[in-house]
């Protein structure tokens, strides 16, 4: 991918492909004079500025997707690890014990990084559907609620307090926070994508 190209790309993940073009012209046009790192600093600041503008014109807005986005994902991930543990309960059967494992380690960690990944694209999806032509933007703004009130967990560093002989140990709350943060923005970013590719069959 040229130069040209990939930085048309990244402006168009927060413009228009229209003004993205127009920009990436006029910044290759001074590029000689002033430099790649003078043109990248350009291009990466025209899209921090868009995000920006795109997160103030309408912070309630954006606030709104983000506790929207997040409650929906959430109760999809509740939803989905309740069956899917009754559905692995019903077909294996049930140890004994304070620390048995009542479904196979597994399944329960294949469980878990479904639930982190798969379905917080899907959320991240829905939320930059809902966005009206914002997605990057919605996207940014889901992940920083997340982070926000992902906080005090992320300072304790484990998502739950472990017990000696828990059957199912979980991962340091920051791989898990970290995982899910970027699910829901890699959904967003494929929605973005996705409505690039319908404007262009227009």
């Amino acid at each position: 991918m040229s130069e040209a190209r990939a930085a048309e790309w990244l402006l168009r993940l927060a413009v228009s492909p229209r003004r993205a073009a127009a920009a990436v012209g006029d910044l290759l046009e001074q590029q000689p004079a002033r430099g790649p790192f003078w043109f990248w600093r350009n291009v990466f600041g025209a899209v921090a500025t868009q995000l920006w503008h795109d997160l103030s014109d309408a912070p309630l807005r954006m606030l709104w997707l983000a506790i929207t986005g997040l409650l929906r994902a959430w109760l999809l991930t509740i939803a989905f690890l309740n069956a899917s543990i009754l559905l692995c309960m019903q077909l294996c059967p049930v140890a004994a014990g304070p620390n048995a494992e009542y479904i196979p380690r597994q399944a329960f960690y294949l469980i878990l990084i479904l639930s982190v990944t798969l379905l917080q694209v899907a959320a991240g999806w829905d939320t930059a559907r809902r966005s009206g032509r914002r997605e990057f933007a919605s996207g940014l703004a889901l992940v920083s609620l997340l982070l926000l009130l992902a906080a005090p967990s992320l300072l304790t560093w484990r998502v739950f307090s472990s017990t000696p002989g828990n059957p199912y140990p979980i991962p340091p709350a920051f791989h898990f926070y970290l995982a899910t943060a970027a699910s829901l923005l890699l959904g967003a970013l494929l929605r973005r994508l996705r409505s690039l590719e319908s404007q262009a069959r227009c």
